[in-house]
């Protein structure tokens, strides 16, 4: 039978890949923020502003996973 689970080493680098993109998209969009506006926060609707926090939470969520993984 084949077991369709993937291994702990593969689910691990499929974490950090997920990291990794959340990462850069949180940076990309500090970077076009701080291009665009000399205060990107102050100028954030609400939405931007919880969407941008709900990126950081989620960076630290899949660090403390990847914490508890190892």
């Amino acid at each position: 039978m084949v077991d369709l689970e993937p291994s702990p080493e593969r689910q691990w680098r499929e974490l950090e890949i997920m990291k990794d993109r959340l990462a850069l998209e949180v940076i990309d969009t500090i970077k076009f923020e701080h291009e665009t506006a000399p205060s990107a926060l102050a100028l954030m609707t609400r939405r931007e502003k919880n969407l941008f926090l709900v990126a950081l939470a989620n960076l630290n969520l899949i660090d403390l996973i990847g914490t508890t993984l190892e």
